[in-house]
């Protein structure tokens, strides 16, 4: 037999989550299923994201009703949206916020 490469106690099977206020913390969907559908949409328009991809990535990795609640918000500010946005992107890629914002920032110099 040949070698084996065991990376069972290796895989994280851990929910991600993004908390965003008062009692408003949300279940992030990091599967791979997910996070290829999420990748397509930015692969697809790079940095020309409209408000409805914007929309499609929050739906695909938070759901339908964490969407609506959040989009259902009157109070929120654009900002806001866009930095939930960034999180998400954040979360999924593995990195922290702040190294995801550096990243962007680089890549569009």
């Amino acid at each position: 037999m040949g070698n084996i490469v065991d990376i069972s106690k290796k895989r994280t099977n851990e929910p991600t989550f993004l908390h965003i206020g008062e009692n408003k913390t949300y279940l992030v969907n990091t599967k791979r299923k997910a996070v290829e559908k999420v990748m397509e949409i930015i692969n697809e328009k790079g940095d020309n994201l409209t408000a409805e991809d914007m929309n499609k990535i929050l739906k695909i990795a938070i759901g339908e009703e964490a969407f609506k609640e959040i989009d259902e918000d009157e109070d929120m500010y654009y900002s806001d949206y866009q930095l939930i946005i960034k999180s998400i992107m954040a979360i999924i890629s593995g990195t922290s916020l702040e190294e995801f914002e550096k990243r962007f920032q680089d890549a569009t110099k």
